[in-house]
């Protein structure tokens, strides 16, 4: 059985987070990558890192659209699997998109049936 893939567009292992947000490489030291991707197109990029470290997931998101790259955008905000679906990540290219949502279903599990109501309105 192979491992999901965690990495996406332009970052390849966690030192190369580190490297492109510029914090120190043990902020991600004890935690367990789920998902990253950095899509850039010419000076301009995205960024969206998921991980869970000491029992609670975590979200960081940067963009630039200029040579600055994504220093001081290291933010890691604490987060669920519901808000993650509720959220469009539009800005990622469309295959590290699919893979998030992806992750983010597989977490979720299968979609709940439609009560009786919900289906008789179909």
């Amino acid at each position: 059985m192979t491992s999901p893939r965690i990495y996406w567009g332009q970052v390849a292992s966690a030192e190369q987070i580190c490297e492109a947000f510029e914090v120190p490489r043990t902020v991600l030291a004890d935690a367990t990558l789920l998902f990253a991707a950095y899509d850039c197109a010419q000076s301009s990029g995205v960024a969206v890192v998921l991980y869970v470290q000491h029992g609670t997931l975590y979200l960081v998101e940067g963009s630039h659209c200029s040579c600055t790259g994504l220093r001081g955008q290291w933010r890691p905000e604490p987060t669920s699997w519901a808000a993650l679906a509720r959220r469009a990540f539009g800005f990622l290219d469309p295959h590290s998109r699919a893979a998030c949502r992806a992750l983010i279903q597989q977490h979720l599990g299968p979609p709940a049936p439609p009560t009786g109501q919900e289906a008789g309105a179909a």
